[in-house]
């Protein structure tokens, strides 16, 4: 349990260098792109892809593209020079944001806009107080909040909360920072077509701890506890119907209806470790990253669930993480 809880914290400090020991990643296996040198610049190359793709996060410092109508087994694309890239958002107009959390070295924490066919990121976000970990865009305003999975204090080690940077007015370095005592370490985070705010996050509570859902109205302000209690947390997405989908690594992936806290309706439930999730456009299946499985696979089940067994199953070179985000992405849903 507690190397699923804590395995995003015992990742970003092994690229941060702040860890010496047990920080091996998996092996690469065989791609067919070409992988790129560290430190390189961020380069996508996608022209093999159709219009409909998903994005996946890898260990090898990558972003990998799968087209969903064609030859879904093998990328055909991929975004390279990224270091160590985190959660993964896709935006009305379809541009790919990445969250980069950096090795505190040669990179450091910001978030990568690319637009659809480009080949180098049309803006940077600057994020300098902490280690990027997820985005969301809200797409009425254009507002970007970054969870930061904690905040530095000395250097690049964890020293405070979790916290997410608000982006607002197309300002490339944070304009307002979102907070609370008990999120330990903000996890990923969505936007309702309200503008209202969800991020999951981890509460310590010696030397274990328990995840939780805040929602931040319009945004801003202080959070609301929903009540919600994670064994570890995940993924989280709005809905056309207003429920959250969420993922709890310790459990599955499932829907949280308007005003309930019992996760209903689960999918991924044969192997725990579910991570990041993304729905299609339709909302009709939901693609599931979970690093946990050999090889960190990228899975698609059918959404709404129950769905114990994935209707496609592809093998992530270098191994995917927990970023994973579909284009066209689903609309953000109604307010929870």
């Amino acid at each position: 349990m507690r190397n699923l809880i804590f395995g995003r914290m015992a990742f970003l400090m092994c690229a941060s260098g702040t860890l010496l020991a047990g920080c091996a990643l998996p092996l690469n296996t065989a791609s067919a792109v070409p992988e790129s040198a560290a430190g390189s610049r961020p380069l996508m190359k996608a022209s093999a892809c159709g219009p409909s793709v998903v994005y996946v996060t890898s260990y090898n410092n990558s972003v990998y593209i799968y087209d969903q109508a064609h030859n879904g087994k093998m990328p055909c694309g991929q975004i390279t020079g990224v270091t160590n890239p985190q959660g993964l958002f896709v935006d009305k107009q379809h541009n790919l944001w990445v969250a980069i959390s950096g090795d505190c070295k040669t990179a450091f924490s910001s978030v990568l806009e690319f637009a659809p066919g480009g080949t180098t990121p049309i803006k940077t976000l600057q994020d300098p107080d902490g280690s990027a970990t997820d985005l969301a865009v809200d797409n009425a305003t254009g507002t970007v909040y970054v969870t930061n999975f904690f905040n530095y204090t000395k250097g690049c080690a964890s020293g405070s909360n979790g916290v997410v940077e608000v982006y607002a007015g197309g300002s490339t370095t944070p304009t307002s920072t979102l907070g609370d005592s008990h999120m330990n370490y903000a996890f990923n985070d969505a936007v309702d077509d309200h503008g209202n705010l969800y991020v999951t996050y981890l509460e310590l509570n010696g030397p274990t701890g328990s995840g939780h859902i805040f929602e931040w109205h319009d945004g801003s302000g202080s959070p609301t506890d929903l009540g919600i209690t994670l064994q570890a947390p995940g993924g989280i997405q709005t809905t056309k119907n207003g429920a959250l989908l969420v993922c709890d690594q310790l459990v599955a992936c499932g829907d949280f209806e308007p005003g309930s806290t019992t996760m209903t309706k689960l999918f991924a439930t044969k192997t725990s470790g579910s991570f990041g999730v993304a729905l299609d456009k339709h909302e009709k299946h939901a693609w599931v990253e979970n690093p946990a499985r050999s090889a960190g696979q990228l899975q698609r089940y059918a959404y709404p669930g129950p769905d114990k067994r994935a209707l496609e199953s592809i093998t992530v070179p270098g191994g995917g993480y927990a970023g994973v985000a579909v284009s066209p992405a689903s609309p953000q849903g109604k307010p929870y």
